[in-house]
């Protein structure tokens, strides 16, 4: 609603419709104060459902990946115990053939290495990640070279598993058939036709 006053020498008009108060606060006529409220709550509503759906995407995510890590844990901690089998079994047959003294140094050896293999292969089932990653953490902390070192040498029998696991290049295929690359016979021209006869 406008109202005019007269004070004399200038005339002023003035809205109550969007001005401010002494408060702060806008006064809005009836209609218009709801549609702005309304489009904040629905704008504040959607903005928490979007971080509760993404939070559980990420927590499925994790939940995903934290059970394939432990079941890739609980997969070489089996192979692990079959190579202890293995390094046990060799050392009883070399012990029970005795060979002389090589093979029943080489029998006391595979019955260490098993041991120690298979004292790993407990130590893996045991455990789970996040105990790992802190024994992990706290062994880099005591003694970084060997760690740094371990993880080099690591790095490089994975490069040379991965290297050596994959297909060999099929080179036959991408071999021309030599008779592909001379030219057609009909292309010869006639002064080559009777030199060759």
């Amino acid at each position: 609603m406008a109202r005019r006053t007269n004070t004399g020498q200038s005339t002023t008009t003035t809205s109550n419709e969007g001005l401010a108060d002494d408060n702060g606060s806008s006064t809005q006529s009836p209609g218009g104060g709801g549609v702005v409220d309304s489009a904040k709550q629905a704008a504040s509503q959607a903005a928490s459902q979007a971080k509760e759906t993404a939070s559980h995407v990420i927590d499925q995510a994790k939940d995903q990946a934290a059970s394939q890590v432990d079941q890739g844990r609980q997969t070489l901690a089996s192979g692990l115990g079959s190579v202890a089998q293995a390094f046990q079994s060799m050392g009883n047959r070399l012990r029970n053939q005795d060979e002389g003294p090589i093979a029943q140094y080489a029998a006391e050896m595979g019955q260490a290495m098993g041991g120690q293999v298979e004292r790993l292969a407990n130590y893996l089932q045991g455990r789970n990640m996040q105990e790992l990653l802190n024994d992990v953490e706290e062994f880099a902390r005591r003694s970084p070279a060997v760690f740094l070192g371990s993880a080099f040498v690591l790095g490089l029998a994975a490069s040379r598993f991965l290297k050596s696991s994959r297909p060999a290049p099929d080179y036959s295929t991408r071999v021309e058939d030599p008779a592909h690359l001379l030219p057609p016979a009909s292309a010869r021209t006639g002064n080559e036709v009777g030199a060759n006869a």
